[in-house]
């Protein structure tokens, strides 16, 4: 009979220290993986991508006491998804916007519908600039940013945006002033699930405050947005509109101006066909991939190791 020799503590050790490091790096890929992943789908979702014939439908409402409200369909379909713009600003300043061209159809089923371009920042999906059918084109620079990707429960911003009538044409001489001026502050609010009438969405709730200013007349307007963010959509879904107003003399008193908010309009989405959403990173579940993949080659390699010892040992 073959006597069994003992195993040296140096190779003991050895052994050993590979089995660890094996469980260490296994622990160190796997577990942030699992970790991260669950974090991020939980609090905050980045900006969509948006596809040619990405397509959503929407009835715009505009409250009319005297005759009830004044409905509009308004059909939204991406054309070309990737558009560069030139947007031209004061003394001839110009950025390029990597933009979405979209087709916005009023009342696509009636004789008298009305069309025009869009084109949307892709970084923020913030309008740049528009060119309605049988009039001048116009156009936002800055835009007034009203998603702030990536969202999530908390966050804050705020700028201030231009906006140009007729842009004109630098090259030849035109530098327009703008227009208007505008400031604004977005927040998201919470998470909530809205139901409308095509089912139940999973949404971001923002709210954005606008302050439009008239360089001619001096005159400032205020709006308020409670906009319904969907990932599942890659848009709004639902979106209240409110203006703020000086209350009549009637109802205030001598010398005093107050003010009220009250309800311009409201957006209800009524159907869509887009291409499922995707996280603009997929990083984690890539690496917990990677990580499973390790875990299987570390624990065959180091069992392969020890299997060898153990056998030059007997």
């Amino acid at each position: 009979m073959k006597k069994m020799r003992s195993v040296p503590f140096k190779e003991t050790m050895t052994t050993f220290i590979v089995v660890a490091v094996v469980v260490l790096l296994i622990g160190t890929l796997v577990f942030p993986s699992l970790t991260v992943l669950a974090d991020d789908d939980d609090e905050e979702v980045g900006v969509p991508q948006w596809n040619e014939g990405d397509r959503w439908r929407y009835r715009d409402e505009i409250p009319m006491p005297e005759m009830g409200p004044l409905e509009t369909v308004i059909e939204r379909e991406v054309t070309n998804d990737h558009v560069q713009v030139n947007a031209h600003g004061e003394g001839g300043e110009r950025e390029s916007y990597d933009t979405y061209e979209v087709r916005e159809t009023h009342n696509p089923e009636d004789d008298e519908k009305w069309e025009a371009d869009f084109y949307y920042w892709k970084d923020n999906l913030a309008q740049i600039y528009n060119d309605p059918e049988g009039q001048v084109p116009s156009a936002y620079h800055p835009p007034i940013v009203e998603l702030d990707f990536p969202l999530y429960v908390g966050k804050e911003w705020d700028g201030e945006a231009r906006y140009f009538e007729n842009p004109g044409d630098p090259d030849e001489g035109e530098h327009p002033e703008a227009d208007r001026e505008y400031a604004f502050w977005g927040r998201v609010e919470n998470k909530t699930t809205i139901e409308i009438g095509i089912g139940e969405f999973e949404t971001y709730m923002v709210n954005l405050t606008v302050i439009a200013y008239d360089p001619d007349t001096e005159d400032a307007q205020l709006h308020r947005y409670e906009t319904y963010y969907s990932p599942e959509v890659k848009n709004r879904v639902y979106t209240d509109i409110f203006e703020t107003r000086a209350l009549p003399e009637d109802q205030t008193g001598p010398g005093d101006i107050e003010y009220d908010e009250a309800p311009i309009g409201n957006e209800t989405l009524l159907e869509f066909d887009v291409e499922p959403y995707e996280p603009s990173d997929g990083r984690e579940e890539s690496l917990l991939g990677v990580g499973i993949v390790l875990l299987i080659i570390g624990v065959g390699s180091a069992s392969f190791y020890i299997y060898k010892k153990v056998k030059s040992s007997m």
